[in-house]
C-alpha cells in the first residue's frame, strides 16, 4: 500500500468519525439561517463557505500529522487526488464526495439547505 492510498484510507476513516460529522452539523446549524433558497449568492455566504473549508481541513490535517504524515505527503496526496479522482470516487464514493464538498460551493449551499 503506498502513501497515497495510506492516506486516503485515513481520511475516509476520519470523515466517517462521529466527532467529523459531529463538526460538520454543528457548523451548519449555526450557519443554515443565513441561505436562502434563491439564485442569489450574498457575498457572505462566500466567508461562512471559506471559514468552513477552513475549519475541516484543518481537522482533517491535523489528524493526520498527528499520525506521522508530513506537509509534504499531504500535498503529494492532492495533487495525486486531483489528477486520480475517478480512481478514488471507485473506491469509496462517500469520501470524494465529502472531499469535493470542500471545494464546490453549489454543493455547500445545497447542504446548508437541507
Amino acid at each position: 500500500e503506498n502513501k497515497n492510498d495510506q492516506l486516503f484510507k485515513r481520511i475516509t476513516e476520519l470523515i466517517g468519525n462521529p466527532e467529523f460529522g459531529q463538526a460538520q452539523v454543528a457548523y451548519f446549524e449555526k450557519n443554515c439561517q443565513t441561505f436562502t433558497d434563491d439564485d442569489e449568492n450574498k457575498l457572505e455566504y462566500t466567508a461562512i463557505f471559506e471559514a468552513y473549508v477552513h475549519i475541516m481541513e484543518e481537522l482533517i490535517e491535523s489528524r493526520l500529522k498527528e499520525e506521522g504524515f508530513t506537509d509534504e505527503d499531504i500535498e503529494a496526496f492532492l495533487l495525486h487526488f486531483r489528477d486520480n479522482f475517478g480512481q478514488y470516487k471507485e473506491t469509496n464514493p462517500d469520501t470524494v464526495d465529502v472531499l469535493f464538498g470542500f471545494i464546490d460551493f453549489d454543493k455547500f449551499k445545497a447542504q446548508m439547505l437541507q
